[in-house]
C-alpha cells in the first residue's frame, strides 16, 4: 500500500512527497466541512471548516486569512485530538511535513501568530460551553481563557464547506494565493 490518499479534486497527496501535490482550495473546503471537531464525540455535528470560519470572524484585522487556514493541513491527515497527538512523536512529525507544504502553497505562516491562537483558543472554549457534555471537570487548557462570545450554529458539512469557501474567496479577493 502506497502512502497516499485520494482527494475529492480526484488528485492524491502522498505522505511521501507532500510537496507534489498541488494544494487546491476546494479540497481543503471538502475536508475540513466533512471532519467533526472533538473527535466526533460533541452533542451535534460540528466541523473543522465552521470552527476555521468562526476564528476568521474573531481574530483582529489583517489575520483573517491565517485564521481561516490555521487547520489546512486536517485536511489530508484528519482531526486528530490533541490529547492523543502528544503521545504520537512521529505523527507530529508527519503533521509538521504536510503543514510546511500546505501552508507555503496557502502563503500563511508555519508558526501560528499569537492573534490567532489566542481566538482559537477562545473558540475552544466557546465550543465546549455549547458542543460537550457537562462533565463538572476542567479542562487544563482553558484556565483563565474567555470564550469567544457567539452562538454556534448548526451546520452540516455543506453549509460548512460553503461558507468556508465564500470567505476564502471573500478573503483573498484583492490578493491572489499563490498554488491556489
Amino acid at each position: 500500500m502506497t502512502p497516499e490518499i485520494q482527494l475529492r479534486s480526484g488528485q492524491y497527496f502522498n505522505f511521501d512527497r507532500p510537496e507534489d501535490c498541488k494544494i487546491q482550495i476546494e479540497d481543503i473546503a471538502h475536508a475540513l466541512g466533512n471532519s467533526c471537531r472533538f473527535g466526533g464525540h460533541c452533542r451535534q455535528f460540528y466541523s473543522v471548516a465552521q470552527h476555521s470560519v468562526y476564528c476568521s470572524r474573531y481574530v483582529p484585522p489583517g489575520f483573517e486569512l491565517e485564521a481561516l487556514l490555521h487547520d489546512a493541513g486536517e485536511a489530508f491527515y484528519g482531526d486528530v485530538c490533541t490529547p492523543l497527538k502528544r503521545h504520537l512523536p512521529e505523527f507530529q512529525a508527519l503533521m509538521h511535513r504536510v503543514d510546511t507544504v500546505v501552508h507555503a502553497a496557502l502563503g500563511i505562516p508555519l508558526r501560528m501568530s499569537p492573534e490567532v491562537q489566542d481566538v482559537d483558543l477562545r473558540m475552544l472554549a466557546a465550543e465546549r460551553e455549547q458542543l460537550m457534555p457537562k462533565t463538572g471537570k476542567a479542562w487544563e487548557v482553558l484556565s483563565g481563557v474567555t470564550p469567544v462570545s457567539l452562538f454556534i450554529e448548526n451546520w452540516d458539512a455543506a453549509m460548512a464547506r460553503d461558507y468556508f469557501m465564500v470567505r476564502f474567496r471573500y478573503l483573498t479577493r484583492k490578493q491572489p494565493i499563490a498554488g491556489v
